[in-house]
């Protein structure tokens, strides 16, 4: 009797532009052992104030949204913004991920030790903090009336380049993203004096798309980037153009999605500069 051979499973591997191009262009043996060996990262300063920045301006984004007194700017550092802030830490400190020292002070003032920070007066008004601070009396009035839909996980497939019958892994990708805030702009009841719209109508190529579109309706991609802005010679400007190039291309392929016009990226970073971002914006100007 003769059994017959199973054959492997077709299943399409999916990719993750910055979870999986970026982080191995930037080192392919981390990228092993982070990604793929499940590895916690030694020094995860950035990947904690990406998460924690992300989960501040989502969260204020909903209390915005569902109360009418958070309808006014600014809002207070204490209380308002620091209970968002306590709420945000714990939910990375369950997910093994805990703030590094004198960047944000996890402390209420019922804490009457130091801790991580330099005294005990807390709660410090740390440079994270005064970011998210930044962040939302900045952006928060022009930004959260524009959000269509905070957090979109995107999917999409492509044609596997150099397909070979029998040789290659599979005839298709997948890949996946997840995009901060997609904003829907009808032009009949724009919000007027918003600040991130007038500087897209000022933009004569942007406002040539605009005036030529089909209807009166519009998608912009926003971003937020919890780094420093890269100087222009650097990948990772290019990284990031990437980045917001495929997120566009992704939502495109949704059958409800509109024409997208524009992509944004904020980088929240140089809304209250540290020392060392000085520094490096002085080298940026006199490299031009």
């Amino acid at each position: 009797m003769s059994l017959s051979v199973r054959g492997q499973p077709y299943k399409i591997p999916e990719y993750s532009l910055t979870g999986d191009l970026l982080a191995y262009l930037v080192c392919g043996l981390q990228y092993r052992y982070y990604s793929r060996g499940s590895l916690p990262p030694s020094t995860p300063v950035q990947l904690w104030f990406g998460e924690f920045i992300h989960g501040v301006m989502e969260e204020a984004y909903l209390e915005w949204k569902q109360s009418q007194r958070r309808k006014r700017f600014p809002w207070n550092w204490d209380p308002d913004i620091r209970e968002i802030e306590l709420r945000i830490n714990q939910r990375l400190r369950t997910r093994g991920l805990n703030p590094p020292p004198r960047l944000f002070c996890p402390y209420d003032s019922s804490f009457n030790r130091e801790g991580w920070c330099s005294d005990t007066n807390h709660p410090h008004r740390l440079i994270a903090s005064e970011r998210t601070e930044a962040a939302i009396n900045t952006w928060g009035q022009h930004l959260f009336p524009l959000i269509d839909d905070p957090e979109v996980r995107l999917k999409g497939i492509r044609e596997m380049p150099n397909y070979q019958p029998g040789i290659s892994r599979c005839n298709y990708y997948g890949i996946t993203g997840v995009i901060d805030v997609i904003s829907s702009v009808n032009l009949q009841d724009a919000p007027s004096g918003n600040l991130i719209l007038h500087y897209i109508h000022q933009n004569h190529e942007l406002q040539q798309i605009i005036t030529n579109l089909a209807t009166t309706e519009y998608e912009i991609i926003i971003d937020y980037k919890g780094m420093r802005r890269p100087p222009t010679n650097d990948p990772t400007w290019q990284h990031h153009e990437w980045q917001i190039l495929t997120y566009a291309w992704l939502r495109s392929q949704q059958p409800q999605s509109i024409s997208i016009v524009a992509g944004i990226i904020f980088y929240l970073n140089e809304l209250a500069l540290s020392i060392e971002d000085l520094r490096e914006l002085q080298k940026d100007i006199a490299n031009n």
